[in-house]
């Protein structure tokens, strides 16, 4: 009886570190990639970004400006995935919503459509980003 009790009392201990930590865990990669490369971008330090930026569409350029303008004004954002959409082995598509934590219900403040596709070396790449209106 008491090895039971100990048996399940480290079960639940291992599903509320797999509530908290887990999420990560359970995600393929190319969701992690699309997450990680969003919360990455809010991140960056200012000369870094005005680098990165050059180099990216329009429209992406301009969703992740008012991405960092709402983190300088002090704003939590979210980034969560809404979507996954599997053509075939070799692609995904990652919609991505940025939400304010305790911003007002409605529409995100942003949504983002990764392309990504499984590259040399079985390894996923983002091929594109577009933001959704």
């Amino acid at each position: 009886m008491k090895v039971l009790f100990k048996l399940v009392r480290w079960l639940l201990v291992l599903a509320v570190i797999a509530t908290f930590a887990g999420c990560k865990f359970f995600r393929e990669e190319p969701v992690n990639l699309s997450v990680s490369y969003v919360q990455k971008i809010l991140k960056m330090k200012e000369q870094k970004w005005q680098a990165r930026a050059a180099s990216m569409d329009m429209r992406e350029r301009q969703a992740f400006s008012y991405l960092r303008a709402l983190r300088d004004q002090n704003r939590s954002l979210a980034v969560d995935v809404a979507k996954v959409i599997r053509p075939d082995d070799e692609r995904r598509q990652v919609l991505i919503v940025v939400n304010e934590v305790f911003g007002a219900a409605g529409e995100p403040r942003a949504r983002l459509r990764f392309f990504v596709n499984r590259g040399a070396e079985n390894k996923w790449k983002i091929t594109r980003v577009e933001l959704i209106e």
